[in-house]
């Protein structure tokens, strides 16, 4: 009887051994697909639409098994509508003439999805303008236009498109695409209008068309120095232009001095060797500027108070 049981015992075992992959694959499989949970979605939760205005949605069955089902106009799809602010109609969505905000809510099987709908004022265009202030602006030379809308919230942006442009004299200067191109010197101040669907604006400011700029002179700054034998002085060269604009040349300009025993350059600063008085002649291109320096001998009580301060720092380092 023993041997019986033995071997109805390995009977089982050796079914077990020979079953358990199909079973485990099974088992696998079982709770993969049980990965997914069924629910109902929407393509929007939120929607934002202006009175009048229509908006189609779509509401998606998911089941346990992923599979996804289109039920925007299914028979057993239910909708609350809380105040009738809005309409729901095989998946459009169209506003009353009310603003305000609402919900939706739709149900089926046994899943329930909210859509959050604002119903608020069109947003128009109220008035365009130019962003052009009093302008100068030398012949060949161009400027740059931006037009802006403004909106009934208030709110504003560039327009770039659709845009027409005017210029009251294009001999003088003319508008493309919102460059204002300087064409020749005029005694008539020019306005440029701009015209976007049933709007127009002029600029508030005008463009003043000059002749090319050009360098008008050059300055040194300072022009006239007073120095102690020893002393460093820094130079700054501008060039003046017609239009009264200033630039710094000071790197491009090349320096002639009068006297070199009384004074000389160094890492581009004017330095004082000795007693006396000359000029240096800075040029550049055609134009130059003069500059004045007086030297004066450096006063005995200077090189007493270095000499003390030389001191000091020297027993502050070593101690008294």
């Amino acid at each position: 009887m023993f041997k019986k049981w033995t071997n109805g015992v390995c009977s089982f075992l050796l079914a077990v051994t020979f079953f358990m992959p199909f079973f485990t694959n099974v088992v696998a499989h079982a709770e993969e697909v049980n990965l997914v949970e069924d629910r109902l979605t929407l393509s929007e939760n939120e929607i934002t639409i202006t009175p009048g205005e229509s908006k189609e949605i779509i509401l998606t069955y998911i089941n346990d098994l992923g599979e996804k089902e289109d039920v925007t106009k299914s028979p057993e799809l239910k909708v609350e509508n809380i105040d009738e602010l809005v309409k729901f109609e095989n998946g459009l969505i169209t506003a009353g003439e009310d603003i305000g905000t609402t919900e939706l809510q739709f149900s089926y099987k046994d899943f329930n999805v909210l859509l959050t709908i604002n119903v608020e004022d069109k947003v128009e265009l109220e008035s365009i303008k130019i962003d052009l202030k009093e302008f100068k602006l030398a012949v060949g030379k161009t400027l740059p236009l931006k037009v802006y809308g403004y909106y009934s919230d208030g709110s504003k942006e560039v327009i770039k498109d659709n845009l027409t442009w005017q210029s009251s004299n294009t001999s003088v200067a003319t508008v493309k695409d919102g460059i204002v191109t300087a064409v020749k010197e005029g005694k008539s101040n020019v306005i440029i209008t701009v015209s976007y669907e049933e709007f127009s604006a002029k600029s508030e400011g005008k463009v003043f068309v000059q002749s090319p700029v050009k360098i008008k002179n050059i300055i040194a700054n300072p022009s006239k120095l007073k120095l102690q034998q020893g002393d460093k002085q820094s130079i700054t060269i501008f060039a003046v232009y017609t239009d009264g604009t200033k630039k710094d040349i000071t790197k491009d300009v090349k320096y002639k001095i009068g006297n070199t025993k009384i004074v000389t350059f160094s890492d581009g600063k004017i330095v004082a060797k000795a007693k006396g008085a000359t000029s240096i002649k800075a040029s550049y291109q055609n134009y130059s500027a003069n500059i004045t320096v007086v030297v004066e001998k450096k006063k005995k009580h200077d090189d007493d108070d270095k000499k003390h301060d030389d001191d000091n720092h020297h027993k502050g380092k070593h101690g008294k």
